[in-house]
């Protein structure tokens, strides 16, 4: 699969966090899904697309994504200390490293570095937005697939 140079972001980062702007918590849970993506198509209303239940909740954002099919491939649950980068392994064997810049009370800043199993870089970017803000993170493909992050954050004290 030839993955371009260039990758589309879409991160889905689902956002419950309720932390004090004066403290910050000592350890953060990232919840991370995978998600695959076939059979391409013109974005509108005349083309459905075809949701995994897992993930039904992610339907209004993926109706924007040029592909049919959205198929959950695992999930999982990551606590890491705040303020410092982590390695991860995926079920799917590609790894992410992941460092949360900061987290307040209505702001997150996050630093991803997504590489497949074979080692290329899908994705290394830094990422701002609002805590209760969604967004999808995936790489565009020349085939008829694509790979795809839903990621949210829940602080913890």
């Amino acid at each position: 699969m030839f993955i371009r140079s260039i990758a589309v972001i879409f991160i889905a980062l689902s956002l419950s966090v309720s932390v004090y702007a004066d403290k910050k918590p000592e350890n953060v849970t990232i919840n991370i899904k995978t998600i695959t993506c076939s059979g391409k198509r013109v974005v509108s209303r005349k083309n459905p697309i075809v949701v995994h239940d897992s993930i039904r909740n992610l339907k209004s954002k993926l109706k924007q994504i040029p592909f049919k099919n959205f198929n959950l491939v695992s999930s999982e649950s990551i606590t890491i200390p705040s303020e410092s980068k982590q390695q991860i392994k995926l079920k799917n064997k590609d790894s992410l490293g992941l460092e949360l810049l900061y987290l307040k009370q209505d702001r997150v800043g996050l630093w991803l570095d997504w590489a497949d199993k074979e080692g290329m870089r899908l994705l290394d970017t830094r990422l701002h937005f609002d805590c209760m803000e969604t967004m999808l993170a995936g790489a565009d493909t020349e085939s008829d697939t694509c790979k795809m992050l839903a990621i949210s954050v829940e602080g913890k004290k």
